[in-house]
């Protein structure tokens, strides 16, 4: 039987709380094996704007996906200010 283990949740823009969120949830479960291979994510990138909202799903989001991007942004980051004479 799957059992939700736990659950991450992180507000992806805090400074701007005028009535908009964008919102990131990780659940991670366990399919019942209880083994190393038995745990897998449920993602989802939520937007809340003014009673409106639209969700996502992101299927096994690990963080080792997580690092490879943030790696990804931070290398095109340090590009465009190079490019641009920002250092």
């Amino acid at each position: 039987m799957t059992e939700k283990l736990s659950e991450v949740y992180m507000i992806l823009n805090p400074e701007d709380n005028g009535g908009e969120t964008v919102a990131i949830t990780v659940e991670i479960y366990d399919n019942g094996d209880y083994d190393a291979d038995s745990t897998y994510t449920l993602g989802k990138v939520s937007l809340q704007s003014y009673g409106n909202s639209a969700s996502m799903s992101l299927p096994n989001i690990t963080p080792e996906l997580l690092r490879k991007f943030a790696v990804e942004l931070e290398t095109e980051i340090a590009k465009a200010k190079k490019s641009f004479g920002i250092v």
